[in-house]
């Protein structure tokens, strides 16, 4: 399960960034919650991060926060005119003018966008 090795990796993420802050006068917050972007594409499970996201804050400073997860549908742009438009699977075909000659224009996405933090006192 990658996804335990990711939502490790974002724990980190955030914990440096915090440490960051604190030293920089921020002192005596906790992260509450941390958002993330995640694309039908990327390879990622949301349901398996946000499972995996329990283990990998355990005994840490973000023990406790929530991770919200917002999914990203796969997108395409057609080559030929331009369109961007949902990516409906099996094909990749453009609804605009039917052309085939299309690529990805959305949807591999895994950022962390925010963590919000609260004040401990």
């Amino acid at each position: 399960m990658h996804e335990l090795s990711i939502a490790t990796e974002i724990c980190r993420c955030v914990e440096r960034a915090t440490e960051s802050a604190r030293k920089e006068g921020g002192a005596g917050s906790r992260v509450k919650c941390v958002s993330v972007r995640v694309g039908e594409l990327s390879g990622v499970d949301p349901e398996a991060l946000l499972f995996a996201w329990e283990a990998a804050v355990r005994d840490t400073p973000l023990e406790g926060a929530r991770l919200e997860i917002e999914r990203i549908r796969a997108k395409i742009r057609c080559r030929g005119c331009g369109a961007e438009s949902g990516m409906d699977f099996p094909g990749a075909v453009c609804p605009a003018c039917g052309s085939a000659e299309a690529e990805i224009a959305g949807g591999m996405e895994m950022d962390v966008i925010s963590a919000q933090v609260e004040d401990e006192n």
